[in-house]
């Protein structure tokens, strides 16, 4: 965009300012010669957020020679040229029930700080089908309450005290999947079992409000019964806790996009010195950050969770090949305008006229 001042008066010598504009003006009657139109930062129709200012954008402040009523100002070459800032800024999405989540222990990194996702543990259906089971296989299962039940895989019955697990050898690791979650769903203590299953096919669930302590963990065990060697059907995967070194985000791999986008922020802020973490709908932007890594969980090169937004490219420029994300730095000689994700008009228009009443001298004021 461009602000270049040129007079713009009309017959009536008057201009109309609207909401979300900006009068910016150089000369001594007091009106704006040019106005920059402003927008919010991201909007979001029918649940999908869009990008309105990217990163990378530029206006420009041009004093030229400004005529008016006949008269002459003094004219000159000065221009300045602001680029908005948004630091690394990305598009997620979470859908256990498609195959895009996280899973415990995945990580991104924003500048030095490596941010790790921490769901606890899950639970794998390794068996191909209910044949792979024996009645008397146990899975033990503990809620936030501390609540503990243990449900016993059978044909037949359960001991005393056991959830019984209905199986026989016909059901389909698909089938045995939901039965875990409907015999779970109907026991009486406070977890929450929900099923997914990831790229390469696994059939998982995951529980939410379970225990967080690492002792209380979910358990499989296998009948007394079992011959040695027998491969388990079911696995526990993960672990409560993150890496002493890492910044922890507690999550389920279950959450929809919403509560994701919730988890993460409200994890996240705070917690890496001199980024300012913001949020719009599906849009995350980590302001104050210069890089950030999310290989593995972008839509390129991993689990799709993450879609990394490129800096913008002026039109007819030759497109970015490698090295297009946005980063915290702007064009050898821009003035920077950093903006959040969830900036409305007025907020954007305040941070331009700021920057350029504070970068322009006396030359210039934004109002």
């Amino acid at each position: 965009m461009n602000c270049d001042f040129y007079t713009q008066w009309g017959p009536e010598q008057t201009q109309v300012l609207t909401r979300g504009q900006l009068d910016t003006f150089a000369d001594p009657i007091g009106k704006a010669d040019r106005l920059l139109v402003m927008r919010e930062v991201a909007e979001d129709s029918s649940g999908e957020t869009e990008l309105i200012i990217e990163d990378g954008m530029t206006f420009s402040v041009n004093l030229a020679e400004i005529l008016h009523r006949g008269q002459t100002w003094q004219p000159t070459d000065q221009k300045w040229t602001f680029e908005f800032n948004l630091g690394p800024n990305v598009l997620f999405r979470h859908d256990f029930a498609t195959g895009v989540f996280v899973e415990d222990g995945d990580t991104f990194t924003i500048d030095t700080e490596t941010v790790e996702f921490d769901t606890g543990p899950n639970v794998v259906v390794e068996a191909a089908n209910g044949a792979g089971f024996e009645n008397g296989d146990l899975l033990v299962l503990t809620d936030e309450n501390g609540t503990e039940i243990t449900f016993e895989f059978s044909a037949t019955t359960a001991a005393e005290g056991n959830v019984r697990i209905p199986i026989n050898s016909f059901l389909s690791r698909e089938e045995i999947t939901a039965m875990i979650i409907e015999v779970v769903n109907g026991a009486d203590f406070g977890i929450v079992a929900v099923g997914g299953r990831s790229p390469s096919g696994q059939y998982r669930v995951a529980f939410e409000h379970d225990h967080t302590m690492g002792v209380n963990k979910p358990e499989f065990v296998l009948a007394p019964t079992s011959p040695p060697g027998r491969p388990a059907p079911i696995n526990v995967d993960g672990e409560y806790g993150v890496h002493p070194l890492n910044v922890a985000v507690p999550v389920e791999e279950s959450y929809n996009s919403e509560l994701f986008g919730e988890a993460l922020v409200s994890a996240l802020v705070g917690n890496l010195a001199g980024v300012t973490v913001s949020r719009d709908g599906n849009l995350i932007n980590f302001s104050g950050a210069v890089d950030a890594n999310f290989e593995g969980l972008d839509d390129i090169t991993g689990r799709g969770v993450f879609t990394v937004q490129n800096s913008w490219q002026a039109p007819g420029e030759i497109p970015c090949i490698e090295d297009c994300e946005a980063t915290g730095n702007v064009a050898g000689g821009n003035i920077e305008v950093n903006l959040l994700a969830a900036d409305n008009v007025s907020e954007v228009s305040r941070k331009v006229k700021e920057a350029i009443e504070s970068n322009t001298g006396n030359d210039v004021e934004a109002r």
